[in-house]
């Protein structure tokens, strides 16, 4: 039944009509106009109550072993599930627990701003 469904998200008629799987990863999506943005997926969330996609809260899925930014996390990050510190677009199932918003908005309008 998954290779069924996940048929319909891959398959021909979903790249003849441009859809985009979006399994645990980052894409680059380039526009009409030259520029180009990046998403960064993953249907994980933290564990709590009884939803699909949960990891145990102690875990570090989404920083990168070498980053050691949280001595007391279990890190069991991946290559597909690291979040790139400048990444345009983070879409996840739940929070990315241990990911803070002011390591990565460097640039605009809440730059300067103390979050």
């Amino acid at each position: 039944m998954h290779t069924t469904a996940k048929e319909l998200w891959t398959g021909r008629f979903a790249q003849e009509n441009g859809i985009v799987l979006l399994d645990e990863g980052t894409y680059q999506f380039p526009l009409s106009n030259g520029a180009c943005f990046s998403i960064h997926a993953s249907p994980y969330t933290p564990r709590y109550g009884v939803s699909a996609f949960q990891y145990p809260s102690r875990e570090d899925k989404f920083n990168s072993k070498a980053s050691g930014i949280l001595p007391y996390a279990i890190n069991v990050s991946t290559e597909q599930s690291i979040i790139p510190a400048m990444v345009d677009i983070v879409m996840t199932h739940g929070p990315p627990k241990y990911i803070w918003i002011s390591a990565v908005m460097r640039t605009g309008p809440l730059a300067d701003a103390n979050i």
